[in-house]
């Protein structure tokens, strides 16, 4: 009782990060950039779209979108994602920004659960008149599950 003593000899702690249920995959983050620079046509709702093709196993658990942008007035801008020529999605419209730059990281919900390989399409437009503006790079994350 109270006068007993011992000696703890050993223990052990595992820990398992398991994807979703299944303890024989584990998450996987997918990565694909584009740095080809486009210039967003004025007063054109169609606007500019470019291309990442991501390969690998997995489902959408998270998606990420980074946009690197330059247009005079970030407020004219539309931007939307779309993934192998599906709905687009929209991350951006005619929101005010200050400054001529637009580094955003945009996380997109409207995926998840989707297969993560595949064809994502990022389009921007300007939908009002007077200036141009330049997609410079923009780039997709995505943890699988």
């Amino acid at each position: 009782a109270g006068a007993d003593t011992g000696t703890l000899n050993r223990w052990a702690l595992d820990i398992t990060r398991c994807a979703g249920g299944d303890c024989d995959s584990m998450p996987e983050t997918l990565e694909g950039s584009n740095e080809t620079l486009q210039v967003i046509p004025d007063e054109d709702a169609t606007g500019v779209t470019s291309d990442i093709t991501i390969d690998g196993a997995g489902t959408i658990a998270t998606l990420r979108v980074t946009v690197n942008i330059t247009h005079p007035f970030i407020a004219d801008l539309v931007i939307g994602l779309a993934k192998d020529g599906g709905d687009e999605l929209e991350l951006l419209r005619e929101e005010y920004v200050d400054g001529t730059m637009l580094v955003r990281t945009f996380t997109v919900d409207g995926l998840n659960g989707e297969a993560a390989a595949g064809t994502y399409t990022l389009r921007v437009a300007d939908i009002a008149g007077g200036d141009e503006g330049t997609v410079n790079s923009w780039s997709v994350e995505i943890l699988t599950e």
